[in-house]
């Protein structure tokens, strides 16, 4: 029993990491393309260069431009996007987590300055967990 993991799934900050994600796509294939057609002599020369060894191999280049290439820039991309939209959910977490009793966390008041290297304190009591950490647990 208990709720379904599409029922706990706080909907509004997905669709605002799905928009983010979307505009870095969109900004990224706009960015390629400007920068494919101001330097497609240059970009040319250097695909000709790195796929020479492969000159008697048209598999081979088929399989580095259609497959391998696309998989490293992608796993690229999703990699810089990930660590951006996690930098933003970070600098809006909250500085600290009220408890009940001062000696149950150290960070029972707002800090004047985060200690940015170790992060927001951890909840200590499983009642501290956002929403949709509760779906998860089995």
């Amino acid at each position: 029993g208990g709720p379904s993991l599409l029922s706990s799934v706080d909907w509004r900050k997905w669709l605002r990491q799905l928009g983010l994600w979307e505009a870095i796509v969109v900004a990224m294939k706009m960015l390629m393309l400007m920068l494919m057609l101001a330097a497609s002599a240059p970009l040319g020369w250097l695909a000709d260069t790195l796929l020479s060894p492969l000159d008697g191999l048209p598999k081979g280049k088929l399989v580095v431009v259609m497959v391998l290439t696309p998989l490293i820039m992608n796993a690229f991309q999703y990699w810089v996007t990930d660590g951006f939209i996690k930098r933003q959910e970070r600098e809006a977490a909250p500085l600290y987590y009220e408890t009940e009793s001062a000696s149950a966390m150290p960070f029972d008041r707002p800090l004047s300055q985060p200690n940015v290297a170790s992060g927001p304190p951890t909840p200590t009591r499983e009642s501290e967990l956002p929403q949709y950490f509760h779906a998860t647990r089995g």
